[in-house]
């Protein structure tokens, strides 16, 4: 059995992401990740059977890695207000500093290569923000409702900021920041 060659298979994820973001998860087919990776299919089939095998394991690395930074730095000690914000902050943080990571698991999580199994695997990683947002409810820091809406409410505006700021419609500045959380915290706050 061959070693496995780290650095071909981070040369096909890095090709991948750059179809993604070039083209969309819609491009990716195993040839243009070869030519893109510039090495051989008959290498890419070597550590993958399939395009789909190939997207998955890079979904969950990327998740792995993403929701290690996301979570880094915490104390669930204290301000309940400044947790959140920190959580908040390290993920708008990610997203900027990783874009086309972010839109690969974006296009990953609403496509069809997205089973419920990888997204079990993957739901674990982010535990930690759905415990941070059932210890504001259960302190009744934030209002009590679904934790998932809450989730959602938290993280659409990340979006949206990365966004404005990578088309240069409006730079992220940490006034930007600040009114921005300021916003949700309104809309949250118990």
């Amino acid at each position: 059995m061959r070693n496995r060659d780290e650095s071909k298979i981070d040369k096909f994820f890095e090709a991948c992401l750059d179809i993604v973001f070039e083209d969309g998860l819609v491009g990716i087919t195993m040839n243009k990740v070869a030519k893109t990776a510039g090495l051989s299919i008959g290498a890419l089939y070597t550590y993958f059977d399939s395009k789909e095998l190939l997207l998955e394991n890079l979904f969950i690395l990327i998740k792995k890695k993403s929701s290690a930074q996301y979570f880094e730095n915490l104390s669930y000690d204290g301000d309940f207000r400044i947790l959140l914000k920190t959580v908040w902050r390290n993920i708008l943080k990610h997203r900027l500093d990783f874009y086309r990571e972010s839109i690969f698991i974006e296009q990953y999580y609403h496509s069809k290569y997205m089973t419920s199994d990888i997204k079990l695997k993957t739901d674990i990683m982010i535990q930690p923000l759905f415990d941070i947002i059932k210890k504001g409810i259960k302190e009744s820091e934030i209002k009590d409702m679904d934790y998932l809406t809450i989730a959602t409410y938290l993280i659409g505006p990340i979006a949206q900021l990365a966004e404005l700021s990578r088309t240069g419609v409006k730079p992220i500045t940490d006034t930007s920041i600040e009114e921005t959380f300021g916003l949700i915290w309104q809309g949250l706050k118990a």
